[in-house]
């Protein structure tokens, strides 16, 4: 349910800040092959509210599209989430982030960037309405 709840929000946030073409990255390939088929049923039954929501903002949108990531691969969310988790980021860490942090940042964009002109990475197409 949390990952449900978290593409939910990134969603929000995109459409709030006029976002035209998005990828949304996720570890959670059951959720993405449920938002794909557009079917609450193939996810935790607890999550068909926020299934529901989450096909109903994507339906007006077709630059919105999204990738399978591994856990291994997205590092850096880890370690952010586990670090909010602590405590650790003050308000306002987005516009100075520790060194650490965009160390990591950088060597998964540069990874991601690589898996996106790889054509055997798995990727679900643009979301059409």
């Amino acid at each position: 349910m949390t990952e449900a709840l978290a593409l939910k929000r990134a969603l929000l946030l995109a459409l709030d800040i006029g976002l035209d073409k998005v990828v949304f990255e996720s570890d959670c390939l059951s959720l993405l092959a449920c938002v794909e088929a557009k079917s609450p049923d193939l996810y935790d039954w607890r999550s068909r509210g926020i299934i529901l929501d989450i096909i109903g903002l994507l339906s007006s949108r077709v630059g919105f599209s999204f990738i399978f990531s591994p856990r291994g691969a997205n590092r850096a969310a880890d370690l952010l989430a586990a670090d909010a988790y602590k405590g650790v980021y003050p308000i306002g860490w987005v516009s100075k982030p520790t060194p650490a942090f965009l160390s990591l940042l950088a060597l998964e964009a540069q990874k991601t960037s690589e898996d996106v002109d790889n054509p055997s990475t798995f990727r679900f197409g643009e979301n059409g309405g």
